[in-house]
């Protein structure tokens, strides 16, 4: 698998979130790691990051794949405000 999203990518309160990244159409991965307790959302936007759409909500570490369904679409993963608890997210998409 192609790194897509700095794996350095760190959410430690809410509010925040990865960089937004164009993802080519395809199978992708969300990959979720560290101790933390936080919903982690996965988000899409498909008009240049000026509006997100929610794709998914995670509570734990883990590989959770998704379809990218057509180029042109960029995705971000954060917390939410009311989402972040304690800890910290490691994460990455990877495809």
């Amino acid at each position: 698998m192609a790194l897509i999203v700095n794996r350095a990518a760190a959410i430690s309160a809410a509010d925040r979130y990865s960089a937004a990244v164009p993802v080519p159409e395809g199978e992708t991965v969300l990959r979720l790691a560290g101790t933390f307790v936080a919903n982690v959302v996965l988000q899409v936007s498909d008009d240049d990051a000026a509006t997100w759409n929610l794709v998914g909500v995670y509570e734990r570490p883990g590989s959770w794949p998704f379809t990218v369904p057509h180029p042109g679409l960029q995705y971000r993963f954060g917390c939410r405000t009311g989402d972040y608890v304690s800890g910290t997210v490691n994460g990455a998409i990877t495809q």
